[in-house]
């Protein structure tokens, strides 16, 4: 009963930090819900197709809120869906086939691209699809498209936020699908996430709201430099 209850709970924390990374970023809720999926006694890739679920749920909140505040454009997100579509199934059955500890070492990789070699159009899917590849395993495809976006397309932080969240929705129901049928997904352990992440996304949100631009730029590099040295350092 005891351990049940350490299980729930420590479900219950990855909510709630994905929550506020969701909120806050547009990204990151996945790398900080699957380390601690896994300290409540998921598999990793119970932890990782169950992280899925949980941020997809908490995108669709996000989304909105980004939405209603002027935050985010569907006609410039809706470029990059195809190709995050297309990872998505890559992903999800790719996911279903590699070893765990491949799937470990993945994790927490990041990859830069350019725009190089091709237009807008191919370039939007060919990213879009890396990062559906990635948000598929659970292993930071919304940081990829962050990056690019901003670096690549001069799309403001909050902006390419808005895109991210939008993006994940039909990449992650792709997703979703395949953990489901091959018995993945925990949903115990993912609703006591959703349950706390949907306050954690509020919270998030209104930080992004008060919070100077270039703050917000910083504390994102910040939170990817801890997880790039997390990554590196960390116990195996």
């Amino acid at each position: 009963m005891l351990k049940a209850i350490k299980k729930w709970w420590r479900a219950a924390a990855a909510g709630l930090a994905a929550g506020i990374l969701n909120g806050l970023f547009g990204s990151g809720g996945g790398m900080a819900a699957v380390p601690v999926l896994k300290k409540s006694g998921l598999s990793l890739k119970e932890a990782h197709a169950t992280s899925v679920l949980i941020m997809a749920v908490l995108s669709v909140l996000s989304a909105y809120l980004y939405l209603s505040t002027g935050r985010l454009s569907l006609e410039e997100a809706a470029a990059f869906i195809p190709g995050g579509i297309v990872g998505g199934v890559l992903g999800s059955l790719l996911f279903t086939k590699i070893k765990a500890g491949t799937l470990k070492k993945i994790f927490g990789r990041r990859k830069n691209f350019n725009r190089a070699g091709g237009e807008m159009s191919m370039a939007g899917f060919l990213v879009g699809a890396i990062s559906g590849i990635c948000s598929a395993m659970g292993v930071g495809g919304g940081s990829i498209l962050l990056l690019y976006l901003m670096a690549f397309e001069g799309c403001d932080q909050l902006s390419a936020q808005g895109i991210n969240l939008v993006f994940f929705l039909p990449t992650a129901l792709c997703a979703i699908i395949v953990h489901l049928k091959n018995g993945y997904v925990k949903w115990r352990s993912a609703l006591a996430s959703v349950i706390f992440g949907v306050p954690g996304v509020f919270l998030g949100s209104y930080i992004v709201g008060a919070a100077d631009k270039e703050l917000l730029r910083t504390l994102f590099a910040v939170f990817l430099l801890f997880v790039g040295v997390r990554e590196l350092f960390g116990k195996k």
